[in-house]
């Protein structure tokens, strides 16, 4: 595991100070023991507490305070509020979580002067990630799953040094190097559908099939990945030729224009640069809809947004009270 990571992360600047994002599970804290072992001298390690387990994410925040001292590297820890986030947005506990957590590491690439935070995403959490996509609706981004690494609209890279490798290479790795770690209960909770999906429903589909799903799922992200680049170069020239000056509206009629499939893309693009929280074909398919001069002129988005079509252009603004 450890050389496949050394090859994952060659050429990067181990002498940069960089963030990683440390809850305390065995995912995180191999990773920031990994990073640590390959070269890495600049590490922040990152942890936010959710305020979802009161008492057990003190103890969470203790023993990361702990890891890091021990390892010597810097600690940042926040809190947010994710059940209140959730509940004023409109959104999932989960969504809510990542959106939150996206916001600290900007704000803590900021205040630290990094480029790039290192998440301990891994393949069974790829394949996961691909079959909750296919289940409530995507095309190839969503096939796609998550990515080594990307980039945030405020420019801070997320790395995903583990995206390749299994859980149980993960724990194996721990268990022979005596690292300890923190146990998340809420893991092991069926109100999660990740975690429904990980104990209940992959298990379930790799007896069906008699085969391992999670291979084949890493596999379908990675197919998913090479068609979905070509189809973004594509969207991006399309979306150049609908949007206005600032990019903040779109043209009906030159998105009409486009082939369906671009114009999925060309939408779905147009959301996300807006901040338009957990978009899915059901939205974008919705938008698309606005096209047809028959259909209402608005559409209601995730986030309390929405889309209106007036004098023939598209608009993103804040839902009527």
């Amino acid at each position: 595991m450890l050389q496949g990571v050394r090859e994952q992360l060659f050429g990067f600047d181990r002498s940069a100070t960089s963030l990683v994002g440390v809850s305390g599970g065995v995912d995180s804290v191999v990773l920031l023991h990994v990073l640590k072992e390959i070269g890495f001298k600049n590490l922040i390690v990152c942890h936010l507490n959710h305020q979802l387990r009161p008492k057990e994410a003190e103890k969470d925040e203790y023993f990361v305070r702990r890891l890091a001292e021990k390892l010597n590297f810097t600690l940042d820890v926040a809190e947010v509020d994710v059940a209140g986030y959730a509940a004023e947005n409109k959104l999932s506990v989960e969504l809510s979580a990542r959106v939150l957590r996206y916001q600290y590491f900007e704000m803590c690439a900021e205040e630290h002067g990094a480029d790039k935070v290192f998440l301990a995403h891994h393949a069974d959490d790829q394949a996961e990630t691909v079959l909750m996509n296919v289940l409530r609706g995507t095309g190839v981004t969503g096939m796609a799953g998550m990515r080594f690494m990307n980039q945030l609209e405020g420019g801070l890279k997320l790395v995903r040094p583990f995206l390749g490798v299994r859980r149980s290479e993960i724990e194996d790795y721990a268990k022979a190097g005596k690292i300890n770690w923190r146990e998340d209960a809420s893991n092991a909770s069926s109100d999660y559908t990740r975690n429904r999906l990980r104990h209940e429903a992959l298990p379930l589909l790799s007896e069906i099939m008699q085969r391992d799903t999670v291979t084949r799922l890493v596999s379908l992200a990675e197919l998913a990945r090479e068609d979905d680049d070509a189809l973004n170069v594509l969207a991006m020239e399309a979306r150049e030729a609908c949007a206005d000056t600032g990019g903040g509206t779109l043209k009906c009629s030159e998105l009409k224009k486009q082939p369906r499939a671009i114009q999925r893309r060309v939408v779905l693009n147009w959301l996300r640069t807006s901040s338009v929280p957990g978009v899915g074909m059901a939205e974008v398919e919705a938008v698309l809809g606005l096209l047809t001069e028959e259909t209402p002129a608005r559409v209601n988005l995730p986030g309390g947004l929405q889309v209106r079509r007036k004098s023939k252009t598209l608009t993103i603004a804040k839902q009527d009270a």
